[in-house]
C-alpha cells in the first residue's frame, strides 16, 4: 500500500536540487555572456542577484560592450524572476517541513532505527492487521521488544498514536532489505499476521530460505485459516500454526464446562493495571538455576513464584506439576502464572549474567 501522506521529504529535495540548478544556470550564464569574467566573479554575481543585494565591484553592466550588456541584463531579470521564485518555494516547504512535524518525526525514525539494531532475541511482527496490533499491545504490557513491519504508512502512524513507544518498519517483508533492517538475524521468533493465506506461504518460504542462507535461528509463528493450507505451511516450514477455526472451537467448549476458567483466563488478558499473564522463561547455561534440583532454586523465595509445568530441552518431554527433585537444565522452559515484576525476577535468574 503506497504512502498515504504528501511526501514532503522528495519536495524538500526537489526545491533544493531546483536552488542548486539556479545558482549553477546562474554562474555559467553570466560567465557566457560577460566574456571578461571567471567563474568564481560569475558566482559572486549570481550570489549578488539572487539575494538582492544589489550591485556594487562588478554588475553586468561594468567593462561590456553594448551587446553583452543587452543581453546579461535581459538574463540578470529572468534569474532574478525564477530565482525569487524558487527561494520563495524552498521557503514554504521548509516552513511546512518544521511545522507539520516531519523533521521531528525523520529523527525519530532514525533513533528508532538505531534502538533496533541493538534488539536481540526479540519478535517480529508482519503485518499491521487487527491481530498484529493486539499481539503487539500485549508484548507493550509484558515489556518484550518487538519490531511491526508493514507496508502502510498511514497504518503504522494510526497505531504510533495508540502506542508512541512502539518499534516499526515500513517496508515489503519479502524484501531481505526490510527483514535486515528489522534484525531478523538476531529474532527469536516471527509472527505472521498477514490476511491473504498466499501471501503467508511465500512470506514462509522467504524466510525459511534466509534462514538457511545465513544460518539465521529463529521460529515462525503464523495463523492458518484452514486444512489445505496448514499442510503447504508446514511443507514450507513453519514452526507453529494457530487455527482460528479451532481457537474459536476451544473457547466456545471453555464456555461451555469450564466457564470459571474461562473467566479467569479472560481476567488475566484483560487486566492492564495488573499485568499478570501465562509466561515462560528458558534456563541458560551457567545461570542461577542451571543444574539445580526445583525444591533448591529458592524461586518461590526469590520471585515468589510457583512453576506450573516444565518443558526439558533434551526430550522434549513435559513435566505437570513437577516434584521438588526435578532436575533443572539449561535449555528448560519454565511455565508459569504470574505478574510482569515476578517473571523479570524469575528471568534474571534464569539468564547467565
Amino acid at each position: 500500500m503506497p504512502n498515504e501522506e504528501p511526501n514532503i521529504n522528495s519536495r524538500l529535495i526537489r526545491a533544493l536540487v531546483q536552488i542548486v540548478l539556479i545558482f549553477s544556470i546562474g554562474t555559467f550564464g553570466f560567465n557566457y555572456l560577460l566574456k571578461d569574467i571567471t567563474l568564481l566573479e560569475a558566482l559572486y554575481l549570481t550570489v549578488m542577484t539572487l539575494t538582492t543585494v544589489g550591485y556594487g565591484d562588478i554588475s553586468p553592466l561594468k567593462d561590456a560592450n553594448l551587446d553583452d550588456r543587452t543581453y546579461a541584463l535581459i538574463f540578470a531579470i529572468f534569474l532574478m524572476i525564477f530565482g525569487m521564485s524558487s527561494f520563495v518555494y524552498a521557503a514554504g516547504i521548509l516552513t511546512q517541513y518544521v511545522t507539520s512535524g516531519q523533521l521531528r518525526k525523520n529523527q525519530r525514525l532514525k533513533n528508532m532505527q538505531n534502538s533496533i539494531q541493538k534488539f536481540n532475541h526479540h519478535f517480529i511482527i508482519i503485518g499491521a492487521s487487527e491481530t498484529g496490533c493486539y499481539i503487539a499491545d500485549e508484548l507493550n504490557l509484558l515489556k518484550r521488544r518487538y519490531v511491526l513491519i508493514d507496508t502502510s504508512q498511514k497504518i503504522l502512524d494510526d497505531y504510533t498514536e495508540r502506542n508512541p513507544f512502539v518499534h516499526y518498519i515500513r517496508g515489503d517483508a519479502t524484501d531481505e532489505d526490510t527483514l535486515i533492517r528489522a534484525g531478523l538475524a538476531r529474532a527469536k521468533r516471527v509472527a505472521i499476521t498477514l490476511p491473504s493465506p498466499k501471501d503467508t506461504l511465500f512470506l514462509i518460504m522467504t524466510l525459511k530460505e534466509l534462514a538457511t542462507k545465513h544460518h539465521w535461528n529463529f521460529e515462525i509463528v503464523s495463523k492458518c485459516p484452514d486444512d489445505i493450507f496448514e499442510k503447504k505451511f508446514r511443507l514450507a516450514g513453519v514452526d507453529h500454526i494457530i487455527k482460528s477455526d479451532k481457537s474459536c472451537s476451544e473457547q466456545i467448549v471453555t464456555e461451555l464446562y469450564r466457564p470459571a476458567s474461562k473467566t479467569f483466563i479472560d481476567r488475566l488478558s484483560s487486566d492492564s493495571l495488573t499485568v499478570v499473564r501465562i509466561d515462560e522463561v528458558t534456563i541458560q547455561e551457567k545461570s542461577a538455576l542451571d543444574n539445580v534440583l526445583l525444591q533448591n532454586s529458592k524461586i518461590k523465595e526469590k520471585t515468589g513464584l510457583r512453576i506450573c509445568a516444565v518443558k526439558e530441552f533434551i526430550n522434549n518431554k513435559w513435566h505437570i506439576n513437577p516434584n521438588g527433585d526435578f532436575q533443572l537444565k539449561a535449555g528448560d522452559i519454565l511455565i508459569f502464572v504470574g505478574s510482569l515484576q515476578r517473571a523479570q525476577r524469575l528471568r534474571k535468574m534464569a539468564d547467565n549474567v
